[in-house]
């Protein structure tokens, strides 16, 4: 069953969405000290300034992760329209 979760502080809110999570690994190894999925809750917004969360999350290629700016910073801007590129016996994947 696909779980979303909604993580923040005043800053910065993370949402993740477990169904379109395909498991890259690119948030943990882009900021290991806020993603970690050895640890519950798996996100800890505060172990890192809002740029580099924003940053990371941004790097997501499904979109599980995304995020909003609660500090007037400018927020997410997805690529318009959304590109979808096949790789043979394997996932689909959004392009970056």
């Amino acid at each position: 069953m696909p779980h979303q979760r909604t993580y923040e502080n005043d800053r910065i809110r993370v949402h993740w969405d477990s169904a379109r999570c395909i498991h890259t690994g690119i948030c943990l190894r882009a900021l290991p000290d806020v993603f970690d999925t050895g640890r519950r809750p798996w996100v800890e917004i505060d172990a890192a300034a809002a740029d580099a969360v924003a940053d990371a999350v941004e790097r997501c290629p499904t979109g599980a992760l995304r995020y909003e700016r609660l500090d007037g910073a400018e927020g997410e801007q997805p690529e318009r329209p959304t590109k979808v590129i096949p790789i043979t016996d394997g996932p689909l994947r959004t392009s970056l």
